[in-house]
């Protein structure tokens, strides 16, 4: 006998299922990339000029680096997120358009059926 679970299936719900296509993918990549490189290359660079001009070891260097690379999570995340509400967003007006377009269809070839049908 096996033990009941404490959710019955109507009380589970479903995770939303998101799919994001390639198309959409690939220049959120590019962009990830870009920017956090910028960042984290242009901190470094900076933290290394900011050492010099002090006369500090690696003070600057590694406070900038850490930030960068939070501040590189943080890029990661809101570019995503955009992305996604965007996708979302196309997803809903995709679907509006095209059940109004075959509905609109149907009626256009059920008609034609029906004419082409009458002698």
């Amino acid at each position: 006998m096996q033990p009941k679970s404490a959710h019955t299936p109507a009380q589970t719900k479903a995770a939303p299922k998101i799919s994001f296509p390639a198309r959409a993918i690939a220049p959120l990549i590019i962009k990830v990339a870009l920017v956090n490189g910028l960042v984290v290359v242009g901190s470094i660079l900076l933290g290394r000029f900011l050492d010099t001009a002090f006369h500090t070891r690696v003070t600057f260097f590694v406070i900038l680096a850490v930030v960068s690379l939070q501040l590189a999570l943080y890029i990661t995340y809101k570019l995503g997120m955009s992305t996604a509400t965007r996708l979302e967003q196309a997803d809903a007006t995709d679907k509006t358009d095209v059940g109004a377009t075959n509905v609109t269809n149907v009626t256009n070839v059920t008609a034609k059926e029906s004419d082409s049908a009458r002698p």
